[in-house]
Parts: structure tokens; sequence; C-alpha cells
């Protein structure tokens, strides 16, 4: 059934976003306390000039893409089913950016936990500068094209490991 898979789907969707977040260190989690209303504003300035909201819209297509590669091959799968995907994904996840409060106040108690506000401020000077700027603008290809490298790399250690396993389960008599 198409909906048991897309729960599937989801599930494992999660957890691809969870570490696409901890890859970019500006999605962590932990529960805050009040701050106070200027060391806010500088968080919300600068997760909005360190490109934050740019990346969670490059998530909904990651996520669209993800949901249809996994369905690949299932007769269910038509292109009108597949354009569903993306637009509805695409939908929820700017529809929720567009609630900045409710947005950013996941992010808010994480930076008021690991930066100062001197250091916050530290930050937004460095991504208004000039090398912040190319951060910004090439972070998304690096991000994608690190994670094709670690795709490869994984696939290409992956017949070594499996080689060593089953070595060690039979000299330990393991079938």
């Amino acid at each position: 059934c198409i909906f048991g898979k897309m729960e599937m789907i989801m599930k494992k969707l999660i957890i691809v976003f969870l570490f696409l977040f901890i890859v970019w260190p500006f999605f962590f989690m932990p529960q805050g306390n009040a701050m106070p209303l200027e060391k806010r504003s500088d968080i919300i300035k600068l997760l909005k000039i360190s490109g934050v909201i740019g990346m969670a819209n490059k998530m909904a297509i990651y996520a669209s893409n993800q949901i249809i590669d996994a369905m690949q091959g299932q007769k269910e799968l038509t292109p009108r089913i597949i354009e569903i995907i993306k637009v509805e994904v695409s939908t929820v996840i700017n529809e929720q950016i567009l609630d900045e409060q409710a947005f950013f106040s996941y992010f808010l108690p994480i930076y008021d936990k690991y930066y100062t506000h001197s250091e916050i401020k530290g930050l937004i000077s460095f991504y208004e500068s000039e090398l912040g700027r190319k951060t910004v603008r090439v972070m998304p290809s690096l991000t994608n094209e690190c994670i094709v490298a670690g795709e490869n790399w994984g696939q290409s250690i992956a017949p070594v490991a499996f080689d060593r396993i089953v070595k060690r389960l039979e000299a330990e008599g393991i079938k």
C-alpha cells in the first residue's frame, strides 16, 4: 500500500533531516529559557543572514526527492503523485518558515546556550563579511557534494567491512 510506504519513508526522512541538521551546526535542539530581547533579535538576524531559511527550503526539495527515490519502481508512483509529493512537502516547509516566531523558536535556545551575546555579534560580523557571504552562498553545494562523497566513500569501504565481518564470524564459528 502506498500510504504504508509513505509512512515508512517519512520516518526515514526524519532521520535524514536530523543527520543533515547535525552536518550544518545551526540545527541542534536543547530546551531553552528566556533570554534578553536584544540577544534574541541578534540571534534571529544571525539565523537569517547565515542561510538557515535557504537551507530549510533546500531540505524541502531534498525531502521530496528522497520520498520519490524510495518509491521508484512502484506501480502506484505516477507522475501526478510525484508532482503532489513535491508540491505538498515544499508547501508545508514554506508555511512553517513563514511563521518566523515558531520557526526561529526552535533555534533560539540553542544559540543562547552555546554563544554569548558578544559571540553572536561576532558571528553576525562574519556573515556580513565577504567570506561569510561566500560561505552562505557555497554551503548548499558544498554540503551536497560532501554527502555524495560520503556516500561514495561508504560504498567503497562496505565490501571491505563486509568481508571482515564474514571472516570474523567464521573465525568465531558463527554462521
